[in-house]
């Protein structure tokens, strides 16, 4: 998946980012710059770059896919599982959905402390800098 952002910050080889929104509407100019910017991220850079450069990288697909398994794909199964445990241990249906819900909730806290402790340090090292535009080019 590749993706482009603005330099921010620079960090010796750690580089601070404003990420790009890459839709439909991103391109058109009707909105200043600071609505096309979707979030800002760290990233490891060889390159002499300054602040307002612009970078194209790119993450690998199986790390995307990745991802969006254990965003959009695990806290369905875990709320599945968490309705079928809530169900054999209070054998009623209003809180085996009740443990559902309970469950799902537990997941995204999961994931979020997962993306915090792990996903954040690991997300340096997973950005490959494909081009650099110096500002004003």
């Amino acid at each position: 998946m590749r993706n482009t952002g603005v330099v921010k910050e620079i960090n010796g080889k750690e580089v601070v980012i404003s990420v790009f929104k890459e839709s439909s509407c991103s391109h058109c100019s009707k909105c200043g710059d600071k609505e096309k910017i979707s979030r800002e991220m760290k990233i490891k850079i060889e390159k002499e770059v300054s602040v307002g450069d612009f970078i194209e990288f790119e993450i690998e697909n199986k790390n995307v896919f990745t991802a969006a398994m254990i965003v959009y794909i695990i806290p369905v199964f875990i709320m599945i599982a968490g309705y079928f445990i809530g169900e054999k241990i209070f054998e009623k249906e209003k809180l085996a959905v009740l443990s559902a819900f309970v469950a799902l909730a537990i997941s995204f806290i999961i994931v979020y402390i997962y993306d915090k402790l792990v996903v954040k340090n690991k997300m340096i090292d997973l950005v490959k800098v494909i081009s650099i535009t110096k500002k004003g080019e």
